[in-house]
């Protein structure tokens, strides 16, 4: 996985255990993604899991979906990193306002990607204008050649 890039890695898969970040630095990832939802009710494991992630030298980013889950993570974790999802784990369609409404609960200075949703170049101006750093964007990407993808979505329409 590592060997066929320079760039910083990601691994977006559901990590829930401590021995999952071990497996993730040894692939060669750079950073993970804890869901705060998956540490529901258990505020310990959770601490532990972002301490043992940063112990192995990985950058985190929170991935929340509500303003209780902001609260929860900036109590517990203090991450400079969160992910706004803007759909919920059993619902089909994405909420792409959601990342606006939950902004203003994400302290200045954090670093903020919206995942859901965006799929046009409004949709991504919008996005850059209030601040969000980065999308996560789905497999619709690829309908296209990948470069008129991004072309359309950086307003490049050569």
């Amino acid at each position: 996985m590592a060997a066929a890039t320079t760039l910083p890695l990601l691994h977006r898969g559901i990590v829930i255990d401590p021995y999952q970040l071990y497996e993730v630095r040894v692939e060669g990832a750079d950073g993970v993604v804890l869901i705060a939802a998956a540490f529901e009710d258990e505020d310990d494991r959770f601490s532990d899991m972002y301490a043992t992630a940063a112990d192995l030298g990985l950058d985190v980013i929170v991935e929340v979906a509500d303003e209780q889950q902001i609260e929860r993570a900036l109590e517990l974790l203090d991450p400079d990193s969160f992910l706004i999802r803007n759909r919920e784990r059993d619902d089909k369609q994405a909420d792409f306002e959601r990342t606006f409404s939950l902004l203003e609960e994400v302290p200045a200075g954090k670093a903020v990607l919206s995942q859901g949703g965006i799929r046009t170049r409004e949709q991504a101006a919008a996005l850059e204008g209030v601040g969000v750093d980065a999308a996560i964007l789905g497999r619709w990407i690829y309908r296209q050649p990948l470069t008129a993808t991004l072309d359309m979505l950086r307003g490049d329409m050569r």
